[in-house]
C-alpha cells in the first residue's frame, strides 16, 4: 500500500511503499551477493560520503527484483513524476552498507549534477534492515524543509533525483540498503 507523506502542502515528491520487499527477497539479496567483493564509497571532499557498497551484476539471476523494482517505479512514475525514462533500463543495483564503526554517513547530495550522472531521473532506497538493528542512519529529505523517513525492512522510497537528501551517521549497527536509478534524457 502507498503511503504519502504529510508535505505540508508541498508538492508531493517523495512516495514510500512500506514492505515493498519480503522478508525472504531481503534473504535472497543478501545471499546472493555473499561473494561480490565491497568498495568504500568515500567521497574525500568534506568527509562527504563513507560507506561501502556492492554492485550488484546485470545478469538473469537478478531479474526477479529488476522486473519487481521496474514495475513499481513505472506505475509511480506514470501516476506522479511523468518523467521521460529509458524504457527497461535502470541503473545499477548499489548494495550500500552503514556501519557505526566506521561512522558511515552521505552528506547532503542530489542524484544529479557534476560529479554524478546527469541523465537520472528517479532515485530508490529500499532498507534492507530492521529499524532494531542500528541507531541513526536516517533517510531525510530537504523540500523546503527537512523530512525524516521511517525505518522499515523492506520500505522502499521513490523520489526525484534533483531533491537534496541525505543519511545521518550511524551511530549504533549497520544500515543495510539497495539504492537504485532510473535514467533517461536529460532534464530540458
Amino acid at each position: 500500500m502507498l503511503q504519502i507523506p504529510d508535505f505540508s502542502n508541498k508538492p508531493l515528491e517523495v512516495l514510500t511503499i512500506p514492505d515493498f520487499l519480503s522478508s525472504s527477497d531481503i534473504s535472497n539479496i543478501l545471499e546472493g551477493i555473499k561473494n561480490i567483493e565491497y568498495q568504500k564509497a568515500n567521497i574525500e571532499t568534506n568527509n562527504h560520503r563513507s560507506s561501502n557498497i556492492k554492485l550488484i551484476p546485470n545478469t538473469d539471476e537478478w531479474d526477479w527484483l529488476r522486473n519487481k523494482i521496474f514495475s513499481q517505479t513505472q506505475i509511480i512514475n506514470s501516476e506522479n513524476y511523468r518523467f521521460e525514462i529509458f524504457p527497461y533500463q535502470l541503473g545499477s543495483l548499489q548494495y550500500t552498507e552503514y556501519n557505526s564503526s566506521q561512522n558511515d554517513h552521505y552528506n547532503w547530495h542530489l542524484d544529479i549534477g557534476p560529479h554524478t550522472y546527469s541523465h537520472r531521473k528517479i532515485s530508490i532506497v529500499i532498507q534492507l534492515s530492521s529499524p532494531e538493528e542500528y541507531e541513526g542512519g536516517i533517510l531525510e529529505f530537504n523540500i523546503g524543509n527537512i523530512y525524516n523517513f521511517p525505518k522499515g525492512k523492506g520500505l522502499a522510497s521513490f523520489f526525484p533525483s534533483y531533491i537534496l537528501h541525505r543519511v545521518t551517521p550511524v551511530t549504533k549497527g549497520i544500515r543495510k540498503s539497495l539504492v537504485i536509478w532510473f535514467e533517461g534524457p536529460h532534464f530540458k
